[in-house]
């Protein structure tokens, strides 16, 4: 039986929750775009080694800043942590791709403290 994703895949160069599955990528931000949506100018960031662009949500922006700041020229070779996890959008919960910072993730090798 074929796939429904088959069937409606993207044709955009943006990511999708489903491109990263169940694992979480580390990217190096090479540039940042912008876009026109109908709801406002978005930003683009575009990745070392992919493809794909991620378009930024309110979220996943202020994660970055938190992580390098508010000046987002400053945000270019710096890496994040890409990951789909279940979030709550228009009171539904849907899989969404969430920034992480590398700390956040423990090495497969390290014992687990608890």
């Amino acid at each position: 039986m074929t796939n429904i994703n088959d069937i409606y895949k993207t044709t955009s160069g943006n990511l999708k929750a489903d491109d990263l599955g169940d694992k979480a990528y580390p990217l190096v931000i090479s540039e940042i775009d912008e876009f026109q949506f109908d709801d406002g100018i978005k930003p683009i960031l575009k990745f070392e080694k992919s493809e794909k662009g991620l378009i930024l949500n309110k979220t996943n922006a202020r994660k970055i800043a938190a992580m390098y700041g508010d000046e987002m020229d400053d945000w270019v070779g710096k890496k994040i942590v890409l990951a789909a996890e279940d979030v709550e959008y228009a009171g539904q919960m849907v899989r969404g791709i969430r920034v992480q910072s590398e700390k956040q993730m423990a090495d497969p090798d390290d014992d687990i403290p608890f």
